[in-house]
């Protein structure tokens, strides 16, 4: 039998909002006030989808997501478990 590809992918942009309350000229994006914020179960099964990659929130504004900082804080509490949990497999 042939060997496996395993696709594994390093990054990931996650939109979190299409909220903005700004108008730039060089956004490709069709966001406005009026946008749709990302639930927080959506948000931490992305995070189990891409974890181990390197992780951008964005949006719209990100920071007009009323749950913005329970979702950073979540993405701190991942990377420290991670560190905690590779640091005790390194010492057994």
């Amino acid at each position: 039998m042939a060997d496996e590809e395993i696709w594994v992918c390093s990054m990931a942009y996650i939109q979190v909002t299409t909220r903005c309350n700004m108008f730039c000229e060089h956004c490709g994006f069709s966001c406005t006030a009026e946008g749709e914020d990302m639930s927080m179960e959506v948000f931490e099964r992305t995070l189990q989808v891409f974890e181990g990659s390197y992780i951008t929130i964005g949006g719209g504004e990100p920071t007009l997501h009323p749950k913005i900082f329970e979702m950073v804080l979540g993405i701190i509490m991942l990377i420290a478990w991670g560190v905690l949990h590779n640091k005790n497999s390194v010492e057994k």
